[in-house]
Order: structure tokens, then sequence, then C-alpha cells
């Protein structure tokens, strides 16, 4: 608790800073944007020049507008409007829209022109607050601006830069360490048939690696368009993933149980489905930290049947120490977490790519109903309760620089770690698991003489 405390109140320093902090990080995230080829060259009798908006990238809001700032606002807003096609309302001119964009700003690729359409339209939002200052002089820019404005709405939306909803596919191999149960605790046994002791658990440590597949999606992020540093999305996520759950010996016939139990944890395959509600910081241009609140289900593919805990010689069968897990189970969870991504958050959000960080680490405190006392637990201290920690390295570029290597192209790789504990003098047996996901031709760069 002391860790997820310290968190929160990370996020309630970071929200005390000056509201001004969003629009000042986020002007650096305008550096990304593609200025017309006129504004490249010596060249400009085909395409207006856009150099005064560099003006505006450069220089920071003030509430009183320097001499030049006007006059560069009417160059800037005039080139907008003649180097940004209209869309017009049928596919095909938003398509030849789109082409026009692509060779007046030498754009190359879907991912450049998602681009240069958000960072435009963020460009657009502080020529607004500029010309906002002397708004009966700058009249006419205001109603460009409105012009250009329906432009870039319409070609984001052909685009689906306008999308509320997005969704990501997450799949890979969960590595799932088992976890021991100090000795002298006592548990009841599935549907609450059998009780006994735990006692010396084995000394080998062991694992089990399973192929889960889930789909995460998210909103937009509401309130980004102001000039805040907070804002708000919602979101879940549906599908296999690892749950941790706690594992006993079956009960023999008799009903009862003659000699020490011993009882471990494992992750195992579930069905999991969840939504979340989180208020979001921006910490820098790239970053964001989070709190959030989640709630869901979860149901165990293997329901209450048997399962072999890998521990060498000394492999044992066991079932689920609850008699529950074949049932969708009810888990509640609060905490924070801070990603960083490879695009300015403007992008990231435009583009929904709040599913995709660089990097993810998190702690949060977690409420599970398969594990409480009700539910065929006992013995432990606060059994339903947890606290997780998680972090997340993604799209990680690994290069072969080996000598005998003939190509230098690099392999992507995703590394996580999920880690679960108790609470308490007693708190039921930890758990950790490992989640990679990679180029599959990584196992060629490990291994050169397999496959073709």
């Amino acid at each position: 608790m002391r860790r997820l405390s310290s968190s929160l109140t990370l996020l309630v320093i970071f929200g005390t800073f000056p509201l001004s902090l969003h629009a000042q990080m986020s002007r650096k995230s305008l550096g990304s944007r593609q200025m017309s080829q006129a504004a490249n060259s010596f060249d400009s009798t085909t395409t207006p020049d856009e150099s005064s908006c560099q003006y505006f990238i450069d220089t920071p809001y003030k509430k009183s507008a320097p001499d030049p700032a006007l006059d560069k606002l009417d160059e800037c807003v005039s080139a907008l409007e003649q180097n940004i096609p209209d869309p017009g309302g049928v596919a095909a001119d938003t398509d030849n829209a789109i082409t026009a964009l692509k060779k007046t700003y030498g754009l190359t690729s879907p991912d450049k022109v998602n681009e240069q359409l958000i960072t435009t339209h963020f460009l657009a939002r502080i020529l607004r607050r500029w010309a906002n200052l002397d708004a009966i002089a700058e009249a006419e820019q205001l109603t460009t601006l409105d012009t250009l404005d329906k432009r870039l709405q319409g070609l984001m939306a052909y685009v689906g830069l306008l999308d509320p909803l997005a969704g990501s596919l997450v799949a890979g191999p969960v590595l799932g360490t088992t976890g021991k149960l100090s000795p002298g605790s006592t548990s009841t046994g599935t549907g609450g048939s059998s009780t006994g002791t735990t006692g010396t658990a084995s000394v080998s440590s062991g694992s089990n690696t399973n192929a889960l597949a889930h789909v995460e999606w998210s909103s937009k992020h509401f309130f980004d368009d102001t000039w805040s540093p907070i804002d708000a999305s919602f979101g879940g996520s549906f599908g296999l993933q690892p749950a941790l759950t706690l594992l006993t010996n079956p009960p023999p016939a008799t009903g009862t149980t003659t000699t020490p139990a011993p009882t471990t944890s494992q992750y195992q395959s579930a069905f999991v489905w969840d939504l979340n509600g989180r208020a979001n910081f921006h910490t820098g241009t790239a970053a964001e930290l989070s709190s959030i609140f989640r709630a869901g289900q979860i149901r165990l593919l293997t329901g209450n049947g048997a399962t072999i805990v890998d521990q060498g010689a000394n492999s044992t069968l066991q079932i689920p120490l609850n008699g529950n897990a074949n049932s969708m189970s009810w888990f509640y969870e609060v905490g924070a977490e801070w990603n960083y991504y490879n695009k300015s958050l403007e992008v990231v959000h435009a583009e929904k790519g709040q599913l995709d960080p660089a990097f993810n680490v998190g702690i949060s405190y977690k409420i599970d109903s398969r594990f409480s006392q009700n539910a065929g637990v006992v013995g432990f201290s606060s059994p339903d309760r947890r606290l997780d920690f998680q972090f997340l390295i993604n799209g990680l570029k690994i290069f072969d620089r080996r000598p005998d290597t003939t190509t230098s192209k690099p392999y992507a790789i995703s590394f996580g770690v999920k880690y679960e504990r108790g609470f308490g003098a007693n708190p039921v047996p930890s758990g950790t698991a490992i989640i990679i996901q990679g180029d599959v031709n990584l196992l060629k760069l490990i291994n050169p003489g397999s496959g073709s």
C-alpha cells in the first residue's frame, strides 16, 4: 500500500503544475510537422510559403501579441488556406485531396499523412488562440480558420483519425513461475470438502508456458483539445490472459486429509474481460501519468479441473483451492501507471496509439473475489487483496552485431514482467509472469542454423 500511495501522491503533485505546461510541451511536437515544399526551397511560385508559421512554433503564447505576431499570422493562415485541400463531401474528392496533400508536403506514407494532419490541426488551434487576442482585427482570419478546421476534420475522418474507439491485438507466450506457501498455514480445499495444514513445499520451483492472445481497446482522449495537461479516457480488454490461481492437492476418497497438503500459486490461462477509466496527466511531450480504476471478471479455462504442477521429480497433480474457479468471478483494481511513447502525445492520442507505448510501468491494488474467505480460501491474511506490479518494454529494436553476420536488419521484441503478492503476515503465495512478444525471425538471430 505504501508504494501505491506514493504513486498516487506523485500524480497529485504533477496535477499542481501550471496548465500552460501542456501548451509549452506540445509546441515541441510541431517540430515534426512538414512545411510546404515551397517553404523548403527557393521556388515559391507554385506553392504558398509557410515559413511564417514557424514563428508560432518557436514563440511561446503571450496574452499581449508582439508587433510581428499578427502580421505573420495573416501570412501563415493565408498559406494554410491555399495548401490544405478541400475534401468536399465525396469519397473520390477526398482521395484526390489526400493525393494533393501528399504532393504539397512531400509525404510518402500513410503514417506521414496522419502526422501531418494531426500537427496541422494543432497548429490551427495555436493560430486561433493568437487571433483571439484581437478578434475584431483578425475576424477574417478567424473565419478562414473555421474553414480550415472543416477541411482538416474531413480529411482526418477519411483516414480514421476521428474514430471514437480503437483496438489492438496482444499475443505472445507467457511464462509463469510457481510460487510456494510458507509452512504452517491452513486452507479449505475445493468446495470446502477438505482442510489441512500446508507442509514444507518442494525445493524446486516449477514454471509453465502458455501462448495467449487478447484484445485491448481504448476511447479517444476527452478534453485533450483544451490547453489543460489533464484529459480522460476509458477502455477495456477481453480474451485469453494469464490469471494467478491457488492450487492444492485433491482430497482423498474418504473426503478428509490425513497429511499436510502443499498450496502453490500458478498463472493459468483464463478468459478475462474488464472495463477501465483513466485520468491522464501529460508529464512530457511524449509521456503521461495515469490514475486507473478497472473492474471485470475472470474465468479459468481449466475450471475446477486437475493441473500437473511441474517440479521435476516431485511433480504433483493439483486442483484449484477454491470451489468457484469454473465460474465468472469479479475483480476490482485501482492504481497508477506511466507510459512513454515514440511520438508526441498529440499524435499518439489522435492515432489511438496509447495502446502501444514504448515503455510502461505501473502498480495497482487488486481485489479478487476468487480468493475471498467465503469462496473457500481461509487461513491467509486478506487472501483476496494483492499488490500488482508490472512493466513492459515494447518494440525494442535489437541489432545483430556479431562479426559473422551479413545483415544488420534489426529485430523487434517486447518484454514484460507482471508480479503479484499478497498482504499481511501470512499472505497468499506470490506469482510472476514473464511476457514475450517479438519477431519470429528472432529465433534465427539466436540460432542461425535452424530453419531454412
